[in-house]
């Protein structure tokens, strides 16, 4: 902070006061901002956090990572099932086109990719975090 934003304002001709800079994070950076916003509150006037990761994670996606034995697939003595990675945003609003007939069965909120798809496809565009994937980190 005090050695890097002096290098930066110098530069590209900063006002070089707390109330003339910003934050903003995506992410983890969402919680890093944040933070440098609550230890420093004369450095910054504003911080934005896009996007934070959870705080904890016990609701990451659809997986308890502290108690669920397995990330791809359901616990059950029956059965696999796949568990959901992503969808296609439902908005609940979809109707058969020209009416006002909700359009049940529409693709529409439909899981689009398992947590397993969503790993393998992270692992295919590059491992150690190379994917910019959630899952890789």
């Amino acid at each position: 902070l005090k050695e890097l934003l002096p290098l930066v304002e110098k530069r590209y001709r900063g006002i070089g006061a707390g109330w003339a800079r910003g934050l903003l994070g995506g992410s983890t950076g969402g919680w890093e901002a944040f933070a440098m916003q609550v230890l420093y509150p004369d450095a910054f006037n504003f911080a934005v956090a896009a996007c934070p990761d959870p705080v904890g994670f016990a609701s990451y996606t659809t997986i308890n990572l502290y108690s669920d034995r397995n990330a791809y697939f359901y616990d059950s003595a029956f059965k696999r099932t796949p568990r959901p990675g992503y969808r296609d945003h439902y908005s609940g609003t979809a109707t058969v086109p020209g009416t006002s007939t909700p359009a049940y069965g529409s693709p529409y909120g439909q899981t689009t990719a398992t947590v397993e798809e969503m790993n393998r496809r992270e692992v295919v565009l590059g491992p150690r975090s190379r994917s910019c994937g959630q899952w890789d980190v």
